[in-house]
Protein backbone atom coordinates (compact mmCIF):
# COMPACT_ATOMS: atom_id res chain seq x y z
CA UNK A 1 0.00 0.00 0.00
CA UNK A 2 3.15 2.75 0.99
CA UNK A 3 4.64 1.63 -2.58
CA UNK A 4 1.84 2.10 -4.43
CA UNK A 5 1.23 5.99 -2.94
CA UNK A 6 4.94 6.41 -3.18
CA UNK A 7 4.71 5.50 -6.74
CA UNK A 8 1.66 7.61 -6.99
CA UNK A 9 3.35 10.38 -5.74
CA UNK A 10 6.17 9.98 -8.24
CA UNK A 11 4.13 10.33 -11.24
CA UNK A 12 2.38 12.94 -10.14
CA UNK A 13 5.62 14.73 -9.53
CA UNK A 14 7.09 13.54 -12.59
CA UNK A 15 3.90 15.37 -14.39
CA UNK A 16 4.32 18.49 -12.77
CA UNK A 17 8.09 18.93 -13.21
CA UNK A 18 7.24 18.43 -17.31
CA UNK A 19 8.67 15.01 -18.15
CA UNK A 20 8.19 14.23 -21.27
CA UNK A 21 7.72 10.67 -20.95
CA UNK A 22 7.87 8.25 -17.97
CA UNK A 23 7.37 4.20 -17.36
CA UNK A 24 3.43 3.63 -15.63
CA UNK A 25 3.39 0.92 -12.63
CA UNK A 26 2.39 -1.50 -15.57
CA UNK A 27 5.61 -0.57 -17.93
CA UNK A 28 4.11 0.50 -20.32
CA UNK A 29 5.76 4.05 -21.68
CA UNK A 30 3.12 6.86 -22.09
CA UNK A 31 3.29 10.13 -23.44
CA UNK A 32 2.22 13.56 -22.15
CA UNK A 33 1.56 14.20 -25.21
CA UNK A 34 -1.07 11.02 -25.47
CA UNK A 35 -2.75 12.22 -22.41
CA UNK A 36 -6.46 13.79 -23.28
CA UNK A 37 -7.80 15.77 -20.68
CA UNK A 38 -11.69 16.76 -20.68
CA UNK A 39 -13.11 19.91 -21.42
CA UNK A 40 -13.56 22.15 -18.28
CA UNK A 41 -17.02 22.37 -17.49
CA UNK A 42 -18.41 26.00 -18.15
CA UNK A 43 -19.52 27.83 -14.92
CA UNK A 44 -23.72 27.35 -14.26
CA UNK A 45 -24.29 30.82 -12.73
CA UNK A 46 -27.49 29.49 -11.50
CA UNK A 47 -26.69 26.04 -9.90
CA UNK A 48 -27.16 26.12 -6.00
CA UNK A 49 -24.63 24.58 -3.99
CA UNK A 50 -25.73 22.17 -1.55
CA UNK A 51 -24.19 25.17 0.77
CA UNK A 52 -26.57 27.57 -0.23
CA UNK A 53 -29.55 25.12 0.38
CA UNK A 54 -31.99 26.18 3.42
CA UNK A 55 -31.84 23.76 6.34
CA UNK A 56 -35.51 22.85 6.43
CA UNK A 57 -37.28 20.27 9.15
CA UNK A 58 -39.60 17.59 8.41
CA UNK A 59 -41.21 15.38 10.81
CA UNK A 60 -44.54 12.62 10.73
CA UNK A 61 -47.08 12.02 13.39
CA UNK A 62 -49.43 9.26 13.29
CA UNK A 63 -52.86 9.69 14.92
CA UNK A 64 -53.95 7.31 16.94
CA UNK A 65 -51.27 5.23 17.46
CA UNK A 66 -53.18 2.25 17.78
CA UNK A 67 -56.17 1.79 15.67
CA UNK A 68 -58.19 -1.71 15.12
CA UNK A 69 -59.15 -3.16 11.73
CA UNK A 70 -61.40 -0.81 9.75
CA UNK A 71 -60.35 2.50 11.99
CA UNK A 72 -59.18 5.64 10.17
CA UNK A 73 -55.56 6.88 11.04
CA UNK A 74 -54.28 10.44 10.16
CA UNK A 75 -51.01 10.90 8.70
CA UNK A 76 -49.48 14.28 9.07
CA UNK A 77 -46.41 15.29 7.87
CA UNK A 78 -44.95 18.97 9.40
CA UNK A 79 -42.39 20.68 6.61
CA UNK A 80 -40.86 23.96 7.93
CA UNK A 81 -38.47 26.32 6.31
CA UNK A 82 -36.58 28.15 9.29
CA UNK A 83 -34.42 30.30 7.49
CA UNK A 84 -34.88 33.24 5.38
CA UNK A 85 -34.62 32.32 2.10
CA UNK A 86 -36.83 30.01 -0.33
CA UNK A 87 -36.20 26.62 -0.55
CA UNK A 88 -36.79 25.04 -4.48
CA UNK A 89 -38.04 22.06 -6.10
CA UNK A 90 -39.30 20.04 -2.86
CA UNK A 91 -40.76 16.77 -3.04
CA UNK A 92 -42.19 15.43 -0.18
CA UNK A 93 -43.06 11.52 -0.54
CA UNK A 94 -45.44 10.10 3.01
CA UNK A 95 -44.45 6.36 2.53
CA UNK A 96 -47.64 4.68 3.77
CA UNK A 97 -47.74 0.86 4.79
CA UNK A 98 -50.22 -1.30 2.35
CA UNK A 99 -52.39 -2.45 5.31
CA UNK A 100 -53.76 1.07 4.95
CA UNK A 101 -56.05 2.01 2.23
CA UNK A 102 -55.56 6.42 1.75
CA UNK A 103 -58.77 7.85 1.59
CA UNK A 104 -57.81 11.67 1.84
CA UNK A 105 -55.17 14.22 1.02
CA UNK A 106 -54.83 17.33 2.14
CA UNK A 107 -51.75 20.12 2.21
CA UNK A 108 -51.50 23.60 2.54
CA UNK A 109 -49.19 24.14 0.02
CA UNK A 110 -48.22 22.22 -3.32
CA UNK A 111 -50.03 19.64 -4.90
CA UNK A 112 -50.14 16.08 -3.89
CA UNK A 113 -51.25 12.70 -5.39
CA UNK A 114 -51.29 9.40 -4.32
CA UNK A 115 -49.32 6.31 -6.64
CA UNK A 116 -51.76 3.48 -5.73
CA UNK A 117 -48.96 0.74 -7.43
CA UNK A 118 -45.96 2.41 -5.52
CA UNK A 119 -48.68 3.11 -2.46
CA UNK A 120 -46.64 6.72 -1.73
CA UNK A 121 -48.11 9.75 -1.45
CA UNK A 122 -45.99 12.67 -3.03
CA UNK A 123 -46.56 16.19 -2.72
CA UNK A 124 -44.89 19.24 -5.17
CA UNK A 125 -43.77 22.15 -3.46
CA UNK A 126 -42.63 24.84 -5.31
CA UNK A 127 -41.37 27.17 -3.69
CA UNK A 128 -41.55 26.82 -0.13
CA UNK A 129 -41.36 30.40 1.18
CA UNK A 130 -39.27 31.78 3.56
CA UNK A 131 -39.79 30.92 7.39
CA UNK A 132 -43.00 29.30 6.04
CA UNK A 133 -44.24 25.67 7.69
CA UNK A 134 -46.22 23.30 5.33
CA UNK A 135 -48.84 20.82 6.75
CA UNK A 136 -49.86 17.70 4.86
CA UNK A 137 -52.35 15.17 5.85
CA UNK A 138 -53.13 11.97 5.11
CA UNK A 139 -56.39 9.80 5.89
CA UNK A 140 -56.33 6.26 5.75
CA UNK A 141 -58.30 3.07 6.88
CA UNK A 142 -56.68 0.25 8.09
CA UNK A 143 -57.24 -2.18 5.75
CA UNK A 144 -58.02 -6.72 6.14
CA UNK A 145 -54.40 -6.90 5.24
CA UNK A 146 -52.90 -5.69 8.70
CA UNK A 147 -51.91 -8.52 11.76
CA UNK A 148 -53.61 -7.44 14.98
CA UNK A 149 -50.36 -7.53 17.52
CA UNK A 150 -48.24 -5.57 14.66
CA UNK A 151 -46.64 -2.58 14.73
CA UNK A 152 -46.70 0.02 11.62
CA UNK A 153 -43.93 2.11 11.13
CA UNK A 154 -43.76 4.91 8.22
CA UNK A 155 -41.82 7.75 7.60
CA UNK A 156 -41.76 11.01 4.75
CA UNK A 157 -38.99 11.32 2.66
CA UNK A 158 -37.80 14.78 1.64
CA UNK A 159 -35.36 15.64 -1.40
CA UNK A 160 -35.09 19.65 -2.77
CA UNK A 161 -32.32 21.38 -4.71
CA UNK A 162 -31.75 21.55 -8.70
CA UNK A 163 -29.20 18.71 -9.56
CA UNK A 164 -26.54 18.03 -9.27
CA UNK A 165 -26.74 19.55 -5.68
CA UNK A 166 -30.14 18.20 -4.36
CA UNK A 167 -30.27 17.11 -0.46
CA UNK A 168 -32.31 14.25 1.03
CA UNK A 169 -33.77 12.90 4.12
CA UNK A 170 -36.33 11.02 6.09
CA UNK A 171 -38.42 11.99 8.99
CA UNK A 172 -38.26 10.70 12.26
CA UNK A 173 -40.36 7.18 12.44
CA UNK A 174 -44.26 6.76 12.96
CA UNK A 175 -46.18 4.12 13.92
CA UNK A 176 -49.29 3.00 14.15
CA UNK A 177 -49.92 -0.47 16.84
CA UNK A 178 -52.98 -2.84 15.33
CA UNK A 179 -54.98 -3.80 18.39
CA UNK A 180 -58.00 -6.71 18.32
CA UNK A 181 -60.42 -4.73 20.56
Amino acid sequence: MKRNFLFALLIALSLLAGVGTMTSYARNIVSLEDVVLPPRPSPNPKQTSVSQLPDLSIEMIAYPSEAKIGDTVVFTINLYNPEKRKARGLDVLGLIPSEFDVLDITTTHGDASFNPSSHNVKTGIRPLPPETSVTITISAKVNSQAVIGTKYYTAARLSYGKQPNTRQFFSNWAAVSISGE
